[in-house]
This record gives structure tokens, C-alpha cells and sequence, in this order.
């Protein structure tokens, strides 16, 4: 189970997995967007959600993205491509133009196509892909289902995204970021030491060659 908050102050941007998306939505009533990732509801689940919301508006689309990145030899039938995840960014737009109200994004885990995408939400907001990651980072439940990033989604989503490169590459150094991140909490070490070696992390990231070398290492 999964539940992870990128923001920490509202309106905020959720990763769920498993059940935990349930839970999500009935703590934070004021979720006005939900996506899901290659997760399909049933007619009685989306009334039970919409149930939860009352009255108040809430989008729910769901997108057939299967998790593959450069990771996998085996490329998937619904792999991220231009095609299924346009959708996707285009809901995103939406999102973004609505106000950027509390967003609750759904895969199978909450590790990888839910983490990009909320990275690619969060770094709408701020602007800037380093800072969002960070965000994403320090967010996740250390040691339990660690966050990590689908990087085929950030790398198509960063053109039509404008971001030049910086999405995907913020999206390419955060299974790096989080075992760093688990190092340094089991050495005690303070949230300015840990924030300090992130920002380090992601001010010069490597590129994919050297993540595929440190992730099969």
C-alpha cells in the first residue's frame, strides 16, 4: 500500500497504490482531480468515489500506460509512448488550468507510473523538475515501497512539457535519491544534511547510461 503526499500543504498532489487510494479520498474530501494509470474502476467502485466526494466536482479518467521503461529488455504491449501518454499530459493541462486543486494519481504499486506523473504535476507548479523531485523524495515512506519514477513516462511527457530534458532527468536520479536517502536516515543524520545531498543529487544528475549501470549494479 502506498500513500504518498508530494505537497505538504494543500492542495496537494497524492500516489496511492493497493487500497490506499480509498483512504486518501476520504482524509482529503478536496481532491478535485483523480488519475489512474492503467487501474480501471468498477461502475460500483466510481459511485463509491464519487460517493465520497458528495456533491462537490471530481474528474476521474483513466489512462492505458503499462509500466515499462529502459529498465525492462521486454517491451510491453501498452508501453509509454506519444500516443497513451498525451492523454495523459493533456489532463495534466487541465488540471494545471483548473488552479492546480488536490490531485490523486492511481497505478498498481504508487512507486513508478503514478510517481512520474506526479512529478510531472508538481513540477507544473513550481517550474522546476529539481525542486519537484526533491519534493517527491522527501515525501515517500523511507524503506517501505520506495518511490522511484517511470522514466519513458517523464521522457516523453518533459517535450510536450516544455521542460527540455530537466523532467526526465529529475525523473532518472530518484531511485538514486531515495537509497541515499535511506543511508542517510539509518546514520541519523539531520532533514538539512539529507535535503543538502538531494539537492546535490539532482544539480548533477546522471544521465541514463549511468543510472542503468548504478540500477543493474
Amino acid at each position: 500500500m502506498k500513500n504518498c503526499m508530494v505537497t505538504r500543504t494543500k492542495p496537494g498532489i497524492y500516489v496511492a497504490g493497493g487500497g490506499s487510494w480509498e483512504y486518501i479520498l476520504k482524509a482529503h474530501p478536496e481532491i478535485r482531480f483523480f488519475a489512474l494509470v492503467d487501474w480501471h474502476l468498477s461502475g460500483e467502485e466510481l459511485e463509491a468515489v464519487h460517493a465520497l466526494q458528495g456533491k462537490k466536482p471530481l474528474t476521474v479518467r483513466t489512462f492505458e500506460i503499462d509500466d515499462w521503461d529502459n529498465r525492462e529488455a521486454q517491451k510491453r504491449y501498452h508501453a509509454p509512448s506519444e500516443e497513451n501518454v498525451r492523454p495523459l499530459v493533456d489532463f495534466l493541462n487541465e488540471w494545471h488550468a483548473a488552479g492546480s486543486p488536490s490531485f490523486l494519481i492511481r497505478c498498481a504499486a504508487g512507486q513508478y507510473r503514478s510517481a512520474a506523473t506526479a512529478l510531472a504535476a508538481h513540477s507544473m507548479m513550481t517550474g522546476d523538475p529539481k525542486i519537484s523531485a526533491i519534493h517527491l523524495v522527501m515525501a515517500g515512506n523511507a524503506g517501505i515501497n520506495d518511490i522511484d519514477s517511470n522514466w519513458e513516462i517523464a521522457r516523453i511527457a518533459d517535450s510536450m512539457l516544455g521542460f527540455d530534458g530537466r523532467l526526465h532527468l529529475a525523473a532518472l536520479n530518484v531511485q538514486r535519491a531515495v537509497r541515499e536517502r535511506n543511508c542517510l536516515l539509518l546514520d541519523g543524520t539531520t532533514s538539512g544534511e539529507q535535503l543538502d545531498r538531494l539537492q546535490d543529487i539532482f544539480e548533477n544528475p546522471w544521465n541514463e547510461e549511468e543510472t542503468l549501470a548504478y540500477d543493474k549494479g
